[in-house]
């Protein structure tokens, strides 16, 4: 007899189908339309080089007012030319690839950030909560909040020169609340926050 709290062994299939949803994912990345980031002043000067609390604080209230993490309305200033994305799924290259491939794929979700630390001389990380609905596999794919972390790493020049995101819960547990919402052995959704940055 199964647990409560154990997957079915539909999470094997699910997992499978999730892999090839980050394939379909990376391919929103290249085949965005430029004018969606037409707003994106691109040949902003840089940031110049702080101490790192203050990139930070600086950093997270820009991501809480502007969205970028599911929009793609990035602030170019803040980042290093080699920028590099990674999450469970998907792996970029460029701040472009990263605002284009955010904004297709997360457009209707909405962005808390809920605290931030540094948690190295060159990195620090961002707690958020993530809601909303999702455009792949197809539109209007309603995501159960969670938690991502996002930890940033720091350039010699005070840039931000790549990004990790880790989520609170599997992939195949996002997914599987998206398709069949109500099973048993899924984690709760995360509760509604008020951000700190906002």
């Amino acid at each position: 007899m199964r647990l409560k709290s154990e997957p079915s062994c539909a999470v094997s299939f699910v997992s499978l189908l999730d892999a090839k949803i980050g394939d379909h994912v990376f391919q929103h990345f290249t085949d965005q339309p430029a004018e969606a980031l037409d707003d994106i002043r691109w040949d902003e000067p840089k940031r110049k080089k702080t101490p790192l609390p203050q990139l930070a604080e600086e950093f997270t209230r820009a991501f809480q007012r502007t969205q970028w993490g599911v929009n793609g309305q990035v602030e170019p200033r803040f980042f290093a030319d080699s920028f590099v994305f990674r999450d469970p799924d998907v792996t970029t290259n460029g701040i472009r690839e990263y605002a284009k491939g955010t904004g297709t794929v997360l457009s209707g979700c909405k962005a808390d950030a809920v605290d931030v630390q540094v948690v190295e001389p060159d990195r620090f990380a961002i707690r958020w909560r993530i809601e909303g609905t999702a455009n792949v596999p197809f539109p209007g794919l309603k995501i159960k909040p969670y938690i991502v972390t996002s930890t940033f790493t720091v350039n010699a020049d005070g840039l931000v020169d790549s990004e990790t995101d880790a989520f609170s819960i599997p992939t195949w547990d996002i997914l599987l609340s998206a398709l069949t919402p109500g099973l048993p052995f899924l984690a709760p959704p995360e509760p509604p926050v008020v951000s700190p940055f906002a």
